[in-house]
């Protein structure tokens, strides 16, 4: 905090420059979020998985690599795993993040049916994230965001 003094009155301003400067990698707080939308301009739904850096390294993957979604709907849980002629995960070099994301067709999974009720978004259970070489495994939280 810096003291600005008028006449003999201290008053204590806070800089939000200086809480807004980052240096460094910034990290995401949620390491996986899920969100489906429907885009007014093709008339389609989207769905896209947001993901942390450091999800994202702990499974060797990284901005520009591409990856498959596989879903288990009888356990309810989800993959991304590692696939070279996958979806692309996109960001910038430094991001907080990497997006994957597709347009819905028939046959995919959907976080909501009512397309009334989006966007949509749900968290991963960060207590059931697991990790392999090439993959993470995760069940999304019961909670919309």
């Amino acid at each position: 905090m810096l003291p600005i003094y008028y006449g003999d009155i201290e008053m204590g301003f806070s800089s939000q420059l200086d809480k807004s400067k980052i240096t460094g990698r910034r990290v995401s707080s949620k390491g996986i979020v899920v969100s489906q939308i429907y885009k007014p301009s093709t008339k389609g739904e989207e769905i896209s998985f947001r993901i942390s850096v450091n999800v994202l390294e702990r499974f060797n993957a990284k901005v520009g690599d591409r990856v498959d979604v596989l879903i288990d709907k009888d356990s309810g849980e989800m993959m991304i795993k590692l696939n070279k002629k996958g979806f692309l995960i996109s960001g910038k070099e430094n991001a907080p993040t990497g997006l994957v994301r597709y347009t819905l067709k028939d046959g995919h999974f959907r976080l909501s049916d009512d397309r009334a009720s989006l966007p949509f978004k749900k968290e991963a259970d960060e207590n059931s994230l697991e990790f392999d070489e090439d993959s993470v495994t995760f069940k999304l939280k019961s909670e919309v965001l």
